[in-house]
C-alpha cells in the first residue's frame, strides 16, 4: 500500500481551498494493532480526514480506519442520513490577518499550528506592511510555509528588488479562496484595517461569530483599574484583548469611545 498517498487530500487543500476531495482505497486498509506501528501514523489519519469522502471495499476496513480514528486521534464518529458515517476532525479554515505590528501578538499562534498543535484544515497569514522591511519575522517565512501555511505578505509600496504583491491586505482576503462555513479570521491591527478586515469577511458569508479580532490599545495598570483601555464596558486588560466582532462592533462604531 502506498501509505504516501494518503497525505494527498492535505496537499490538494493547501492549493485548492474549496476543493471538495474524495478518496477511495483500492487495498485492504490494516486493524489499528499493524496501523499503529506506522511512525507517522498520525500525520496519515489526519491527512485521510482532509478528504471529504473516503471509501473502502468492505465495512471491515472501514471499520478498521474508525477504530484508528478513535485510538490514535481520540476522535469518533456518528451516523448521518443515507447510512454515511461522519467524523469531524477541527474542519476549519484558519485565516490570519495582520497589519504592521499586528503579527507580534498573532505570532503564538502561527507557531501553534506550524507545529502541528491545533488541528485545521487549511492556514493563511495575510500579513501586510508599509514597505518590505516592515514584513515582520521574514526570516521565519519560509519554515512557516514548509509547516503547510500559506503566507502572502502585501506592501502598500514596492522597493527595488520586490517581486511580491502590492496593496492592502482586504484584497487578499477578498482574493481568498475559502468555504464562509468553515472559516475563523484572526486579525490584529490598526483599528480602521480591523474593521475593513471584518465588512470584507462579512460581505462574503463568514459568520461575525467566527471573526476574533485582537485590539491592542494603551494599557497602564494591566489589571483593569486605570481605564486607559476601556471599550464600553470592557477592559482589554482584563476582558481581552482577543474579542468576538460581534461583541465589540457596536462599540468600535462610536467615534471616541
Amino acid at each position: 500500500m502506498n501509505y504516501h498517498l494518503l497525505l494527498l487530500p492535505s496537499y490538494i487543500l493547501r492549493k485548492l481551498r474549496t476543493a471538495r476531495v474524495g478518496l477511495f482505497l483500492h487495498t485492504p486498509f490494516p486493524s489499528s494493532e499493524i496501523f499503529r506501528t506506522i511512525p507517522v501514523r498520525e500525520e496519515l489519519i489526519r491527512g485521510m480526514l482532509n478528504a471529504d469522502l473516503i471509501g473502502f471495499h468492505i465495512f471491515e476496513y472501514a471499520r478498521h480506519f474508525l477504530t484508528c480514528c478513535r485510538r490514535i486521534l481520540g476522535v469518533t464518529h456518528t451516523i448521518r442520513r443515507g447510512g454515511l458515517i461522519g467524523i469531524e476532525l477541527a474542519g476549519r479554515e484558519v485565516v490570519i490577518v495582520a497589519g504592521g505590528l499586528g503579527l507580534a501578538s498573532q505570532r503564538a499562534v502561527v507557531y501553534r499550528l506550524a507545529h502541528g498543535r491545533a488541528a485545521y484544515r487549511s492556514a493563511t497569514l495575510l500579513l501586510g506592511a508599509k514597505r518590505p522591511e516592515g514584513l515582520l519575522y521574514a526570516a521565519e517565512h519560509g519554515s512557516w510555509r514548509r509547516a503547510g501555511i500559506d503566507v502572502v505578505p502585501v506592501v502598500d509600496a514596492a522597493a527595488p528588488g520586490w517581486s511580491g504583491r502590492t496593496g492592502l491586505v482586504t484584497g487578499l482576503l477578498e482574493e481568498l479562496p475559502l468555504d464562509p462555513t468553515r472559516a475563523t479570521i484572526l486579525c490584529c491591527g490598526p483599528d480602521q484595517m480591523i474593521g475593513a478586515v471584518a465588512a470584507v469577511a462579512l460581505r462574503r458569508g463568514v459568520a461575525a461569530e467566527a471573526i476574533f479580532v485582537s485590539l491592542e490599545r494603551n494599557m497602564g495598570c494591566g489589571f483593569g483599574h486605570c481605564g486607559l483601555c476601556q471599550l464600553g464596558p470592557f477592559f482589554v486588560c482584563h476582558d481581552g484583548p482577543v474579542f468576538r466582532w460581534d461583541r465589540v462592533a457596536p462599540l468600535l462604531a462610536v467615534p471616541g469611545l
